[in-house]
């Protein structure tokens, strides 16, 4: 539609009115096939910015739910560990050595709990005195088990103390070392004391 405007010259009484189009006006031209590709572009790399952003979060929270879930499993090992060994204090000397053993994959201590080592899975087991037994997944991920306990000083493998050594000491100390698939170490150690 073009604008229409009076000349201002008539011709036998009537005004002509000649029709101009205008550059310049309000009706609609249309898009061109330029201008929807680049909208197109557009919209398809603020969609993919977008598709990267997104999934890049959900990769971090679940990162960071492996780890949360890892940092339990160790702090519950910790936790197990020491009130484990700390219940052995005012404990016979004889008594706890005698029921006290470990092979490399197990260690029974006295009272009916036992930590094994299953399919690269740490476990513990405890017995109460109708001989039921609960076994619990503590951790996962472990390649290797080691013991070594306090003698004269320093901390000997399980293996090579004897155990008369041990009961003639007077203090006494465990050193439970957990070696995981990925090579890191968790190590802790427990002094018990007041033996009688």
């Amino acid at each position: 539609m073009g604008q229409y405007f009076s000349e201002g010259n008539s011709f036998q009484g009537r005004t002509v009115l000649k029709k101009i189009y205008c550059e310049n006006s309000l009706e609609p031209r249309g898009l061109t096939l330029l201008e929807v590709l680049v909208a197109l572009t557009v919209i398809s790399a603020v969609s993919l910015i977008s598709f990267r952003v997104v999934s890049e979060l959900t990769q971090v929270h679940t990162r960071s739910q492996r780890e949360e879930l890892r940092q339990k499993s160790v702090f519950n090992l910790n936790r197990l560990l020491k009130a484990d060994f700390q219940s052995y204090n005012y404990y016979s000397k004889q008594h706890f050595f005698d029921n006290f053993f470990f092979d490399g994959e197990k260690l029974e201590l006295p009272g009916g709990i036992t930590w094994k080592l299953e399919s690269g899975e740490l476990h513990r087991e405890k017995r109460n005195q109708k001989k039921n037994s609960r076994t619990l997944v503590v951790l996962e991920g472990v390649n290797a088990l080691r013991i070594s306990l306090w003698l004269n000083g320093v901390f000997v493998s399980y293996n090579t103390v004897n155990k008369k050594d041990l009961i003639d000491s007077n203090t006494f100390g465990i050193e439970v070392e957990i070696i995981k698939k990925s090579n890191n170490v968790i190590r802790q150690v427990f002094r018990i004391r007041g033996f009688v």
